[in-house]
């Protein structure tokens, strides 16, 4: 099946709760009362100069479990410098912040769902921070943590197989994985992006 791995991510441009909240509907909150993002971009900080933006950037909804990853970019440094996990099992009513449970220091780039069960999650590290790969299989409730010695660009999932997936490198390697990201082999090197399938 010629997926691109791209295909598997979903980015910005398409968001649960990228809608503003009209006069008399409820809040989304989380346990503690904070609100969850409801447009593209947050902006915080006061004055004339904006110094960073909140971004919902990953979301996953299930019949009835949402996730959702949040990133927070400061413009005076240029980088990303935190990011939050959200988890809702109420269809979205109230949401758990989960940066407890994944690391509070890890940064978190993407959030991948597993295609054919989608109990099974994996989230990946900031590259500029570390290289360490997240896994679920409780639909986001738990996650195992595992230091790569590579750096992922993209992953993609096997069609019918739900512990295989290939793993795209920085420098331009392919591995495999056939235990949901708990171990990799090297495949081929000097890949072109976006050219590998199943």
């Amino acid at each position: 099946m010629e997926t691109s791995p791209e295909s598997q991510r979903l980015d910005c441009g398409i968001i649960a709760s990228g809608r503003r909240r009209e006069r008399g509907e409820k809040r989304n909150e989380t346990a503690q009362g904070d609100e969850i993002p409801t447009k593209y971009h947050l902006v915080a900080g006061m004055g004339p100069f904006i110094d960073c933006i909140r971004t919902i950037y990953d979301w996953h909804i299930t019949e009835l479990v949402i996730l959702i990853l949040t990133k927070l970019y400061d413009f005076n440094l240029g980088s990303v410098t935190e990011s939050s996990l959200w988890r809702s099992t109420d269809y979205g009513t109230t949401y758990e912040k989960l940066n407890d449970k994944v690391g509070l220091k890890t940064v978190l780039s993407y959030l991948y769902v597993n295609p054919t069960n989608k109990r099974k999650i994996m989230l990946l590290s900031d590259p500029e921070m570390e290289s360490s790969l997240l896994i679920s299989s409780d639909e986001g409730a738990t996650y195992q943590k595992y230091r790569l010695t590579f750096y992922i660009q993209s992953l993609l999932f096997h069609p019918k197989q739900e512990d295989w997936v290939l793993a795209y490198s920085l420098d331009q390697k392919l591995y495999s994985s056939m235990d949901f990201g708990r171990r990799w082999q090297l495949v081929h090197e000097r890949i072109t992006p976006n050219r590998f399938y199943w």
